[in-house]
């Protein structure tokens, strides 16, 4: 049995990572860039103050925040940094309290942002029994479903809405090929034509 107990009351880490990027000029989407510019800066981050009420975070004050650091200093490894590092006292902020509810279970990170490399770095150091998926594991699940649905459509089509999650979950990815051009176009003519499983594919 899964229950939600935390999260965000309005922004989220990826939306606020990506804003800041943009206004830096950084490339769409914009974690790897932003990580690499925290990379670089060499001091430590000062005057964190998250937004956290026990399973509940606030992270729309983190934008206002970096912004007036960006117009202030010009610094865009500090602001990368100060970005990077809230979330990851954000997060361990809200798994201090879970863990205080839920004191045995493990605990998983997952998703686009829980590929920073910094962010586990830091959220490890501070707890046990946590976990990290690999980076290739972590980004935007648009490519996995993408590659699951063709390798099902592929295999057979007329079947493919009948396979489980669990089934379709079991795939080793790693060995599908690209789509090719004429892939492409022959899967855009079909659901044009009114092929929903060509459409739900693309």
């Amino acid at each position: 049995k899964a229950a939600l107990i935390g999260g965000t009351k309005d922004l989220n880490a990826g939306q606020i990572i990506d804003r800041i990027g943009v206004k830096m000029g950084l490339k769409f989407p914009c974690g790897p860039a932003m990580e690499d510019l925290a990379k670089a800066y060499p001091g430590r981050v000062k005057g964190l103050k998250t937004s956290v009420n026990e399973y509940l975070c606030n992270l729309s004050g983190l934008e206002n925040m970096a912004l007036k650091l960006l117009a202030e200093t010009g610094d865009k490894s500090l602001v990368a940094a100060f970005v990077l590092e809230f979330i990851a006292e954000t997060l361990a902020k809200m798994t201090a309290w879970g863990r205080e509810q839920y004191p045995d279970i493990p605990v998983l990170f997952a998703g686009g942002v829980m590929s920073n490399s910094l962010i586990a770095e830091n959220i490890c150091k501070r707890f046990e029994n946590v976990y990290f998926s690999t980076p290739a594991f972590s980004a935007d699940n648009a490519a996995g479903v993408a590659l699951l649905c063709r390798a099902k459509y592929q295999k057979d089509p007329c079947e493919m809405a009948r396979y489980s999650k669990q089934e379709i979950c079991g795939i080793d990815v790693s060995k599908f090929p690209v789509l090719t051009e004429e892939e492409k176009r022959d899967l855009l003519q079909k659901s044009r034509a009114g092929d929903a499983v060509a459409r739900d594919v693309l």
